[in-house]
């Protein structure tokens, strides 16, 4: 495979991840702003995104950020021959 399309893919993994990284923790900073009480140590943030399901879409989301900021390590530091 080419590389310049192994690092466009890796630059949209991560970039696709971290957007929807921040989205999810907006959301529940919007959301926790309006809570008054919560029941766990995690805080108003969490609390609002446990409590909307978002935790799994963040775990992953964080996942694919993670796999493509690896693989442009990885593509960068690869043989050029």
């Amino acid at each position: 495979m080419n590389r310049m399309k192994k690092y466009l893919i890796a630059a949209t993994l991560a970039f696709f991840g971290l957007l929807a990284d921040i989205g999810i923790l907006l959301f529940g900073a919007i959301v926790g702003s309006t809570l008054t009480e919560w029941q766990t140590n995690l805080g108003k943030i969490w609390t609002a995104i446990s409590d909307n399901y978002l935790l799994i879409p963040f775990i992953i989301a964080t996942a694919l950020m993670v796999l493509g900021i690896a693989l442009l390590i990885k593509e960068y530091f690869a043989d050029k021959s």
